[in-house]
């Protein structure tokens, strides 16, 4: 079954930290009920589990509408922190439509966290 046009995120790792293993988890907060959602990005899909990644490339889609409690129907705001271990490297990209979804964004996450270091794409 196809699904409808939706939002989707992925990510580019250019370097792990030192242990070789980087996990990647996301908070958003929503600007309606139920407020807010959480999400682990896995080896294919959203979960609720942590995942390590041990490779440098591009991960999969997520498509956000899968995570629990997020933005289902409409154009609505979210806020997305991006919670990185370690001191790894790469970028975020944003996508919406079918798959395969077209890039409407992109940003890095820099090892220092101070946050988006990228420059929008639009």
């Amino acid at each position: 079954m196809e699904k409808p046009n939706s939002t989707y995120v992925r990510f580019h790792i250019d370097s792990l930290p030192a242990s070789g293993k980087l996990n990647l988890r996301a908070s958003f907060q929503l600007h309606h009920g139920p407020w807010g959602a959480s999400t682990n990005f896995g080896e294919k899909a959203v979960s609720v589990r942590s995942h390590d990644f041990t490779k440098v490339g591009p991960t999969p889609w997520y498509r956000l509408q899968d995570i629990l409690n997020f933005s289902r129907f409409g154009p609505a705001r979210v806020s997305m922190t991006l919670q990185v271990s370690g001191d790894a490297e790469g970028s975020t990209e944003f996508a919406v439509g079918t798959p395969p979804p077209v890039t409407i964004a992109a940003r890095e996450f820099p090892p220092d966290g101070l946050g988006p270091a990228g420059k929008d794409l639009l």
